[in-house]
C-alpha cells in the first residue's frame, strides 16, 4: 500500500472513529459535534477518492448538523421546510458534480436521513437507517473504495438494527 493510499484510507478510519465515538454521548450536542468531525474526515476522503458528489452531500450534512445543534436556540431552524431546501440543494449539487451512476446513492441516502432526522422519532430514524440509508451508503462506500466507510455502515447497521428490535413496541400481554 502506497503512502497516499494509506493516508486516504486512514481518513476514513478516523471518520469511523469519530462516528463510533459520537454514539457514546448522552447529549445530542456531543453526538452532533462528533458527527461533524466524522463528516469532515469522510468528506476529504471522498474528495481524494474522486467523489465530489460524496463531498457535497457531506457538506450539506454539516449544515444540517449545525442547524440541528442550534434549532432549540433559534426556533426558525426547526422549520420543516428546511428539509426540502436542503434536499433541493443536494439534488442541485449532485446534478453539478455527478460523474458516475453511483454518485446518486449518497444523495438518496442522505435525503432519507434528512427527513428521518427532522421527524424527531428515533424509531423511524432507526428503521430508515436499517432498510435504506445504511445499504445505500454501504454500496457507495464499497464502490468508491472507502474501507472505513464500509465498516462504518456495517457497524451502524448492526447498531440501529439492534436498537430497532430492542425498542420496538410490543403488543400488550393479554394474560396480564
Amino acid at each position: 500500500m502506497t503512502g497516499s493510499v494509506f493516508f486516504i484510507q486512514a481518513l476514513g478510519f478516523l471518520g469511523l472513529a469519530a462516528m463510533v465515538t459520537s454514539f457514546q454521548f448522552k447529549s445530542a450536542k456531543g453526538v452532533l459535534v462528533f458527527q461533524l468531525i466524522s463528516d469532515a474526515f469522510f468528506g476529504v476522503q471522498y474528495l481524494l477518492l474522486g467523489s465530489v458528489t460524496g463531498l457535497a452531500v457531506l457538506c450539506v450534512s454539516v449544515v444540517m448538523n449545525v442547524m440541528l445543534l442550534l434549532r432549540d436556540r433559534w426556533p426558525k431552524l426547526a422549520w420543516k421546510g428546511w428539509v426540502y431546501i436542503l434536499i433541493g440543494v443536494q439534488v442541485v449539487l449532485c446534478a453539478l458534480t455527478l460523474t458516475r451512476w453511483y454518485d446518486v446513492l449518497p444523495v438518496m441516502g442522505f435525503s432519507i436521513a434528512l427527513i428521518s432526522f427532522w421527524s424527531r422519532d428515533p424509531q423511524k430514524l432507526r428503521f430508515a437507517n436499517m432498510i435504506l440509508i445504511c445499504p445505500l451508503f454501504l454500496i457507495f462506500n464499497f464502490l468508491i473504495g472507502s474501507w472505513g466507510g464500509v465498516l462504518n455502515e456495517i457497524i451502524t447497521w448492526v447498531s440501529v438494527t439492534t436498537a430497532y428490535v430492542r425498542y420496538r413496541k410490543r403488543p400488550a400481554d393479554p394474560e396480564n
